[in-house]
């Protein structure tokens, strides 16, 4: 169940603060903390059927350690670290999160396997000793036939994809409040003094009581005994909420985007220029691919393979200047010495007149 600051609701309007199931309509009732994420188990090897809560300190997965490519982050069914799963993808400020189990995860996820040379874009899932199917990622096994070692979930990756953070000075940022629900619902709080605390849940008068106007949300404003109704003492200044640095994604296997706009260095390596979408700022990343046209067009996630060599993955690195363009004159006549090449190596014998006949 919830801690002391927990409220269950049923969509009846029956309130209390200690149930799961409504007596007054005979429904299961609803969580409404905005710190509790709160689904279904979906492994069927792991207590099936039954609720899973998470506990979030912000009211949201953006404060979690994000260890899967900043964008996922990873828990436990009920903390007993028996069922692990993902949760994502946490992109503020469209903070709309799903829940993921090893046997339907993100497309953008890899599995970077410590025991073989490959990455791979599934992995297996089996059944536990009563048959029953473990979607648990820790009981799951890489998918190259010839390794089969067991998953660790810090190995998952998001290889195509990096996130450029804004660190201008000229950047304001995302205000918390734009992917942050810790506010509860809003008959939570007292209309009367218009405080920003939710008031404390009084089972006995089933009615919510306001300690600083010392009455109830029914109770008439006439009772209220706050010297200074009405005015919010809590209430923050905008510019005074807490904002988080913008992030923009660059996904490789979307390909070729319009926003992006890129060159090839002369270290040889791609660099993708994007825009901030707050403050215009270029961001910009390094791609340790010299043809990236031809990666994007040809590259091996454009087909059904759900396993590749490491090599095949490009580098991503957010950098913060770029490097001078590959030009055309930087491939020379001087690189090739003619002493490089010796007659020797091209024997006559080796051209057949009859492999070149004029038709």
């Amino acid at each position: 169940m919830l801690g002391d600051d927990g409220m269950y609701s049923c969509g009846c309007g029956y309130r209390k603060d200690d149930f799961w199931h409504c007596g007054a309509c005979q429904s299961d009732a609803e969580c409404e903390d905005p710190n509790v994420d709160e689904e279904l188990c979906d492994n069927e090897a792991c207590e099936y059927p039954h609720a899973s809560e998470i506990h979030l300190e912000d009211a949201t997965h953006y404060s979690c350690s994000r260890d899967v490519g900043g964008k996922y982050c990873v828990h436990y069914c009920d903390n007993e670290d028996e069922c692990a799963f993902l949760v994502g993808p946490i992109i503020p400020p469209e903070d709309n999160w799903d829940w993921h189990y090893a046997d339907d995860y993100p497309d953008d996820v890899w599995y970077d396997c410590p025991s073989c040379d490959y990455m791979t874009w599934k992995v297996i899932v089996g059944e536990d000793e009563d048959g029953d199917k473990n979607t648990d990622f820790e009981a799951a096994t890489c998918a190259n036939l010839s390794c089969s070692s067991s998953v660790d979930v810090s190995n998952l990756k998001t290889p195509l994809s990096i996130r450029l953070a804004c660190n201008s000075e000229d950047c304001n940022g995302i205000s918390w409040s734009e992917f942050s629900d810790e506010d509860w619902p809003s008959e939570y709080y007292c209309d009367c003094c218009s405080r920003t605390e939710p008031s404390e849940w009084d089972s006995d008068e089933d009615d919510f009581y306001c300690d600083r106007c010392e009455k109830y949300h029914d109770d008439d404003n006439d009772e209220c005994s706050y010297d200074n109704c009405c005015v919010d003492e809590d209430d923050d200044d905008e510019d005074d909420d807490e904002r988080v640095e913008v992030q923009i994604e660059i996904d490789l296997a979307k390909g070729k985007q319009s926003n992006y706009q890129y060159f090839i260095g002369a270290d040889r390596s791609t660099y993708i220029t994007v825009q901030c979408d707050r403050c215009s700022n270029p961001l910009h990343c390094k791609v340790g691919s010299e043809n990236i046209d031809d990666f994007w067009t040809n590259g091996f996630f454009n087909g059904d393979e759900q396993i590749a060599r490491k090599n095949l993955f490009p580098s991503l690195e957010q950098v913060y200047e770029l490097p001078s363009k590959l030009e055309k004159n930087d491939f020379v006549k001087s690189d090739f010495n003619k002493t490089d090449f010796n007659k020797t190596d091209f024997n006559k014998s080796d051209f057949n007149k009859s492999d070149f006949m004029k038709e």
